[in-house]
């Protein structure tokens, strides 16, 4: 059963729900993380390796270095951020501030671990490192984590308890929060990938078949012929976390709704901005649009239900912080609620930015890789990066650097639907490389 029963806490708000006329957007000049976390709050952008603590996380370690910088484009003024060494490599960061005009975080409030957790370190041996370093970085009651560590030895860092994190961000709950009509039919639910390979008996196709705790469309598998059913059995047999196997919906829109649930009781919950997702036929997740002129649109009432039932219920089991939905769109216009993510996304950054007016264009967010020497960067991708010029298209939040590699998280810039393909083309032939960029050129419907 959830903690503090978040069932009963829903339907107490579903009797009394859609009359208060709670706004969107509260009114608040900045967002940022410490609009939502209290001061001296340290948050690590990391995921456990491998199957560690109940979650399922296949990234690359380098990646991984990546996602923790996010969090210095949007910390606040609060909250220190703990990322990994690359991510703070100090060429690294005065590239993006002086060359770039990237406005991150000062240096002496982010919180470093140390050098020897880099992209070779993988496994359990990563998880091992990060728990030893996290027991001497971080302040009792301060840590706050994407996806927390199960490990006893820094139980005590976290500020709100693991237990009630993980049981959250797991979608085998899911049902517990959103009422049935939101929810794609559940077909069935399995202990592990054990139960799930062993089973026999006729399971409905097409499908979903989801690893309960993971990320980004990690443990996701599209099956639409018993033959992908069959290779999931097979794929997801040591899986030690629960399965589902579920409804499949032919998705016209995919969205992420990112909320804020402030800790301070006395400021209502809110949504934070809404982007579109792109996924591949697999249901990775690659990258988000975000329009600025229209960033709150109403979903067929989901932004209701968040905000007048399934938050305040979330907030009275004791939680807060930032989070997203993902929500799917079919052709008959139905809306479900798909994924819990009680962490900051890969989005949240640059919804933040957009609310506070550093992003004005739409953009598409996208993960990506150049290769090449400093230089090679500097004449390449600088000149399409540097903030509020005139030859901008690239919005840059986070960058690092391992030999001859950058990886980047950022965005493109666009005003027209017609730009999109023209601008991808053009990034893909400087050098850079990214999934969200190939797709783009495919795609037909207009953003």
């Amino acid at each position: 059963m959830p903690p503090t029963d978040i069932s009963t806490l829903i339907e107490s708000r579903r009797e009394h729900a859609f009359h208060s006329g709670l706004p969107a957007i509260t009114g608040m000049e900045t967002i940022s993380l410490s609009t939502y976390f209290p001061e001296g709050t340290q948050y690590f952008y990391g995921y456990p390796a491998g199957q560690n603590s109940r979650f399922f996380n296949r990234v690359t370690p380098a990646v991984e270095e990546l996602i923790s910088a996010r969090s210095l484009v949007c910390a606040g003024a609060s909250v220190r951020p703990i990322v990994f060494s690359a991510a703070a490599e100090s060429e690294v960061l005065s590239l993006l501030r002086n060359e770039l005009g990237v406005s991150l975080v000062e240096n002496d409030r982010i919180l470093r671990l140390p050098a020897i957790i880099g992209p070779n370190i993988e496994g359990e041996r990563r998880n091992t490192l990060v728990t030893q370093a996290l027991r001497g970085l971080a302040d009792h009651g301060a840590l706050v984590m994407a996806q927390p560590y199960d490990d006893a030895t820094i139980e005590s860092r976290f500020q709100l308890p693991t237990d009630h994190t993980i049981w959250l961000n797991d979608k085998v709950h899911l049902r517990y929060m959103i009422p049935a009509d939101y929810l794609p039919d559940r077909y069935a639910v399995f202990r592990n990938g054990a139960d799930f390979a062993r089973y026999a008996k006729k399971l409905p196709i097409p499908c979903v078949v989801k690893v309960s705790s993971s990320s980004a469309g990690d443990g996701v598998l599209i099956c639409r012929t018993l033959r992908q059913l069959l290779h999931a059995q097979k794929e997801y047999a040591g899986i030690l976390s629960s399965i589902l196997v579920q409804e499949y919906i032919e998705v016209v829109r995919n969205f992420g709704i990112q909320f804020g649930v402030p800790h301070d009781c006395r400021l209502p919950a809110e949504i934070i901005g809404v982007s579109e997702q792109l996924t591949t036929p697999e249901g990775e997740f690659i990258g988000g649009i975000v329009d600025p002129g229209r960033l709150i649109p109403e979903i067929d009432g989901v932004n209701d239900l968040l905000l007048q039932v399934v938050l305040p219920a979330v907030r009275g089991s004791g939680w807060y912080g930032v989070g997203g939905f993902d929500v799917l769109m079919d052709r008959d216009g139905r809306f479900y609620i798909t994924d819990p993510n009680f962490r900051m996304t890969g989005m949240t950054p640059y919804l933040c930015e957009a609310r506070n007016g550093h992003i004005r264009k739409r953009i598409v967010s996208f993960t990506g890789a150049f290769r090449g020497d400093m230089a090679s960067f500097r004449r390449a991708i600088v000149p399409m990066a540097v903030e509020g010029s005139p030859d901008q298209m690239l919005h840059i939040i986070a960058l690092t650097r391992h030999g001859h590699t950058f990886r980047m998280s950022g965005a493109m810039l666009f005003d027209e639907d017609a730009e999109v393909a023209p601008s991808a083309a053009r990034l893909l032939r400087a050098g850079l490389e990214s999934k969200v960029f190939e797709k783009l050129l495919k795609m037909v419907r207009p953003l």
